[in-house]
């Protein structure tokens, strides 16, 4: 899991590559954390995004006082 430093609350323009080196189809999800030292504290802002070979996403987030921006991937199986 990749977490962001804490932000300001509010909300933000996200864009990011995602690439699946491994070519079996990458799984992310996007999320926040109102720990950041806790993982079962993540909480997704939608469904999973698969990624086979490399794309760009974009979405809009927003956070509130105390909540870091996290990042999940797996892989499948």
């Amino acid at each position: 899991m990749l977490v962001s430093p804490e932000l300001n609350s509010g909300t933000y323009n996200l864009q990011f590559d995602a690439v699946d080196i491994a070519g079996s189809g990458l799984q992310i999800e996007v999320g926040t954390l109102t720990s950041n030292n806790d993982s079962s504290t993540f909480n997704s802002l939608g469904s999973a995004m698969t990624v086979i070979g490399m794309d760009t996403h974009s979405m809009s987030v927003t956070l509130n006082q105390g909540e870091y921006l996290a990042f999940s991937a797996s892989l499948p199986g």
